[in-house]
């Protein structure tokens, strides 16, 4: 046979055996108190437990054999017999959360492309000359937002029944750290809930390989016009000396980033050449020497 859901009513905290708790016919509430609290006679037309707390009747609740009252959630179960050894542990199992995902925990898991946005926004407003007040805001919006998530999920873990719950301060270290924590706590109740933790690994490893592809793209459109660039700024330098010099420089095997250095060539119009040493230094800046001194240069 089948037991249905049990009904709304003040039973034995499965968290904390030493307690009642609320439990709203759906789902454990944050309300608790002592079990005496709980099945004291209500007055007449009013709950059995304070204002702020769901308007339901407490259930009728039977005397263990210690005197303890003890409060079965399952219907049918009210029967007068004493149900400490046998009911309420099964009683108490079923009603252990199980229920793990919540929007504030989803949203975490996605934090990388959040940060991807902002970083975004944060050069717009660089380029556009924005004042440091702004920037400054667009920089602390990211950990606002991770606070903002870990709040509304802590949240919604207690409306589910979790009474240990992972500090919000963990999201100061990172999103990593939060998800951690709390994946160690849920798991330990309900048997689930590392999940969004795997989400955050898949999008941090999306973001950096997307960041990594578009670096590449963009370094391979750009270096041809720096390259080209470089050879006018050398060839120029030669003219002011009077030689009418053709500079080439490789555009491939090469790179224009910090601590690079490559070699080009500088001919004039009867054939000669010389070889030039170009290096960039590690605060980006680039510089150019002749490498092999060419009589006539």
């Amino acid at each position: 046979m089948t037991e249905s859901a049990p009904v709304a009513g003040w039973y034995e905290d499965p968290l904390s055996p030493s307690a009642v708790r609320w439990w709203n016919g759906r789902g454990w509430t944050e309300h608790t108190q002592a079990p005496a609290a709980a099945v004291s006679a209500p007055s007449p037309g009013r709950p059995s437990f304070r204002e702020s707390t769901p308007a339901a009747a407490a259930p009728a609740a039977t005397a263990s054999p210690q005197g303890r009252n003890e409060y079965v959630p399952m219907r049918g179960h009210a029967d007068g017999h004493d149900r400490t050894s046998t009911a309420a542990p099964a009683a108490r199992d079923w009603l252990r959360p199980t229920h793990w995902s919540t929007p504030g925990v989803w949203a975490m898991s996605f934090t990388p492309w959040f940060s991807v946005a902002i970083a975004f926004v944060l050069g717009v407003l660089v380029a556009v000359g924005a004042r440091w007040y702004v920037l400054l805001a667009a920089v602390l919006l990211i950990p606002l937002l991770w606070i903002a998530f870990a709040v509304r999920d802590r949240r919604r873990l207690l409306e589910l029944g979790y009474d240990k719950r992972p500090s919000w301060a963990w999201v100061l270290l990172s999103p990593l750290a939060y998800l951690i924590a709390r994946g160690a706590r849920v798991h330990r109740v309900s048997g689930r809930g590392w999940a969004p933790l795997w989400v955050l690994l898949a999008n941090i490893a999306l973001v950096a390989g997307a960041d990594f592809g578009v670096s590449m793209v963009v370094q391979a459109a750009v270096l041809p016009q720096q390259i080209h660039s470089l050879e006018s700024t050398i060839a120029s330098d030669y003219a002011t000396h009077g030689v009418a010099a053709k500079v080439t420089c490789p555009t491939s095997g090469v790179s224009l980033e910090p601590g690079a250095s490559f070699q080009c060539t500088a001919a004039d119009p009867i054939g000669r050449t010389e070889s030039i040493a170009v290096r960039v230094s590690a605060a980006g800046r680039v510089s150019y020497a002749p490498a092999t001194a060419t009589p006539g240069f």
